[in-house]
């Protein structure tokens, strides 16, 4: 709902994307969540029982990577270095570092936090990013999202693994590689028509072949998946060594890929759920 500013012009109605920069009141609100849900203890606590401090302990120690602090653990002057330091990052840090933390927080504390939360934070303020698979992810589409989500989690391990390889390769916020996250895309379709096909060694040109000649897949959806095949094939390094005048995979191609190719597994496994097909593979 619009506030008044908004509804008399004063202030705008959206924010501008944010994809490398995080405003005050996205930190404030996604700092406000980790803390207040589970960060905040009292002001003197007991370190063999207080459940605040084992978490301050494993974000001091694996994310912050500080020294060993010195301080009487059960004094409040520990929970107020705990908080200095983390604020540091919340308030005044760069924006990929604040995103950072949150990311810790959901792999390493999953079972305690609504992710769900998180991710209307995001997109509440605006943001270029999601939480996908306990990764932050620039992808901000829902429905791309929610076939993400069904395709790493899968029945099929070999699936699941390509796919969160392709999305950890894409999301990488200091060194992403496309080329081999288009690779992971493609590989684990590859793997399910495998499946499907009965044919282990089958290349998924032949394997797609196989599948629509007993089960219902449009001719130009076989065409449109061999032609990205061959793209991968034949592009930019990404199955075999980079020729002379090969263009690199950029974010959006690697992106492309990774949705297409978890829309195409989905559809594939629906297929088979609907005409009862046995997939035994794994």
């Amino acid at each position: 709902m619009a506030t008044f500013s908004q509804r008399i012009g004063l202030t705008p109605l959206h924010k501008q994307l944010q994809t490398e920069s995080l405003d005050e009141s996205t930190r404030n609100r996604i700092w406000n969540t980790i803390y207040h849900s589970k960060l905040a203890g009292s002001s003197y606590f007991d370190v063999n029982k207080d459940p605040v401090y084992f978490r301050y302990e494993r974000i001091w120690n694996e994310h912050l990577k500080l020294p060993p602090n010195t301080t009487s653990r059960k004094h409040f002057q520990y929970h107020q270095l705990f908080d200095r330091k983390i604020q540091e990052i919340m308030r005044e840090g760069p924006w990929y570092e604040v995103l950072n933390f949150l990311e810790f927080v959901v792999q390493n504390f999953s079972d305690e936090y609504d992710i769900a939360e998180f991710n209307g934070i995001l997109e509440s303020e605006c943001c270029g990013y999601r939480i996908v698979n306990r990764e932050i992810t620039p992808i901000t589409n829902p429905i791309e999202i929610e076939n993400i989500e069904e395709a790493t989690s899968s029945r099929y391990n070999s699936i699941n693994s390509h796919f969160g390889n392709a999305l950890k390769l894409l999301s990488d916020k200091k060194a992403p590689d496309y080329p081999n996250s288009i690779k992971e895309s493609i590989s684990a379709v590859e793997a399910l028509c495998k499946i499907i096909s009965g044919d282990e060694k089958g290349t998924l040109g032949k394997c797609l072949k196989k599948i629509a000649q007993n089960h219902p897949i449009p001719k130009s959806l076989e065409v449109a998946l061999n032609a990205l095949y061959g793209y991968t094939s034949g592009e930019g390094g990404i199955r075999h060594a980079l020729t002379e005048g090969s263009t690199q995979p950029t974010f959006a191609d690697a992106k492309f890929m990774l949705v297409s190719c978890t829309a195409f597994v989905n559809y594939l496994i629906t297929i088979a759920a609907e005409e009862s097909i046995s997939l035994s593979g794994e």
